[in-house]
């Protein structure tokens, strides 16, 4: 049980990570890579430990690769300077949520 607990802590940090990145993308501002970063090594992490001891939480996984893949988008942005489209960072969002969602519905019936 330990290990679903450690993916939505994980989870939810990279959330409020995101949200804070979120901010300054909507509001024209530059982002912190080391935010980014940190951002990336949890949202991995977090797969990792789905992805290894929990595969049966599909509905979760697939929410959360959704918005990987989204978010990979926004990070070649980023890092190739270009304008972000902040609709991908909404979209992001919106698959993010579901997937933590999911995650927690699944932990709940554990």
């Amino acid at each position: 049980m330990w290990i679903i607990c450690t993916a939505i802590v994980l989870f939810g940090f990279t959330t409020i990570m995101g949200l804070y990145l979120s901010s300054l993308v909507l509001r024209n501002k530059k982002t912190v890579n080391l935010v980014i970063v940190i951002h990336g090594v949890c949202t991995i992490t977090g797969f990792i430990l789905l992805f290894t001891y929990y595969p049966e939480s599909l509905k979760s996984i697939v929410s959360f690769s959704i918005a990987t893949f989204f978010g990979l988008i926004l990070l070649y942005q980023d890092i190739m300077g270009k304008k972000f489209s902040k609709w991908l960072c909404f979209v992001h969002a919106f698959f993010t949520i579901v997937g933590f969602v999911f995650l927690l519905m699944f932990a709940s019936q554990l």
